[in-house]
């Protein structure tokens, strides 16, 4: 059922994307501080459109009590299948307390054109990397032999759930269409056989993989100019708003984000590492589950519970109601309210709800040294719209700075 939504929310923001990028902001949901209003408690915040209540206390190591609002939609249709029931199982129960976690979906080994072993590598991952996840994903034009097998042997040894977890990809790379991590198959396909997009979609589609665009604007053709396609709707699943190093507060990527977001794609921003070596940065993706385990992450993959940080601990709650970002909900209200929640030991400096278009319909600047903020601006709401977060911080013991940017999956919004 989750899986028919997703396309079903795709196809609707498709259809509408040549209308959206026609429209100026006044078509766009409230996008003037007198739609947007915030019943948060007030604290020592100043906020263009409300206040955000701030603590000043470390949030410490304990994760978020919070617990997962479901992604299921209210529907006329037929009885699930099977296969629906099985989507439907990457939600959450209700009770069940949501953790972060914090890893590196694209990474190279000398199996491709890095440098070190599968083995190598997973032992470095799993106990120098400081990440509770990782994924193996060399060039597939590189991986000869039995190598596609090794990956996942090593992958499958050093995965050890509650502790870290490694799963087995390939990078599809494309000197002009673009290059695109794939995950969750048996084999793997490459640029040299799959030659032109249409044809890795299709494989894509038979396979029943779920993939990612990976550095977008690198490779000229920009993955068909990010052009909409429906039957990878449902697995193209996340979108590369960091890369290497060129982070979120490089701005780089977060074009081809909102672009890929207004042609109607349903996906969620990820900050990855791309490295070729055993080195690492502060960036990371995060995904937000029940714990620490390959199905967790494969579920909130599928749920695009996910959001992209160049700080490597940084805690984002975004939601609406019960529904977390990645969520996609039906609604006759007009007035909806979000529950922000920031947890990091840096400053939040300001907070941002980036809607179609990139156009910002709700803001809170945070004075003072506040390392937690919580926020609940309320928004009106008219026409079909995602909506995600964008969190600005200050960096002060991370080196990458002067400031660090998360962004957010959205939550997508069907008016009913």
């Amino acid at each position: 059922m989750k899986k028919f939504f997703v396309l079903l929310t795709a196809l609707i923001f498709w259809a509408c994307s040549t209308e959206i990028s026609k429209n100026d902001a006044d078509s766009l949901i409230a996008n003037d501080p007198d739609t947007v209003s915030d019943d948060a408690d007030s604290g020592d915040v100043s906020d263009k459109d409300g206040d955000a209540k701030t603590d000043t206390d470390d949030p410490g190591e304990a994760d978020e009590d919070i617990s997962d609002g479901s992604d299921d939609l209210q529907s006329d249709m037929d009885t699930p299948t099977a296969d629906d029931e099985a989507d439907m199982d990457i939600v959450p129960d209700d009770e069940v307390p949501m953790n972060f976690y914090f890893g590196n979906f694209h990474s190279h080994s000398g199996i491709s054109d890095g440098e070190g072993s599968a083995e190598e590598i997973m032992q470095w991952a799993k106990n120098e990397a400081n990440v509770d996840f990782y994924a193996m994903t060399d060039h597939s034009e590189q991986i000869f032999g039995g190598e596609w097998n090794e990956m996942k042997e090593m992958t499958d040894l050093y995965n050890e759930d509650g502790v870290f977890v490694a799963i087995r990809g390939f990078e599809w790379s494309h000197p002009l269409n673009g290059h695109i991590c794939i995950y969750l198959t048996d084999d793997f396909n490459s640029a040299y056989s799959a030659l032109w997009i249409s044809y890795i979609y299709d494989w894509i589609d038979e396979k029943n993989a779920i993939a990612q665009f990976n550095h977008p604007g690198r490779e000229v053709n920009v993955f068909d100019d990010l052009d909409f396609e429906l039957k990878v709707a449902d697995n193209m699943i996340a979108i590369e708003t960091g890369n290497k190093g060129d982070g979120n507060n490089d701005g780089e990527f977060l074009p081809y984000y909102i672009k890929a977001l207004d042609k109607g794609w349903i996906l969620a921003p990820a900050s990855n590492q791309d490295n070729h070596s055993m080195n690492i940065n502060t960036h990371r993706s995060v995904y937000v589950g029940p714990d620490l385990s390959r199905q967790s992450m494969i579920d909130a993959m599928y749920a695009r519970r996910r959001y992209s940080s160049d700080d490597p601990d940084i805690k984002v709650t975004f939601r609406l109601g019960k529904d977390w970002m990645g969520s996609i909900v039906t609604t006759t209200e007009s007035l909806l309210k979000f529950t922000v929640k920031i947890e990091d030991n840096e400053p939040v400096k300001e907070l941002q709800i980036i809607s179609n278009g990139g156009n910002v319909v709700a803001n809170s600047i945070i004075e003072g040294k506040q390392n937690s903020v919580t926020w609940n601006p309320e928004i009106m709401v008219n026409m079909n719209s995602y909506y995600f977060l964008k969190v600005i911080s200050e960096d002060v013991l991370d080196n990458d700075g002067p400031d660090q940017i998360a962004l957010t999956a959205p939550v997508w919004i069907i008016k009913q």
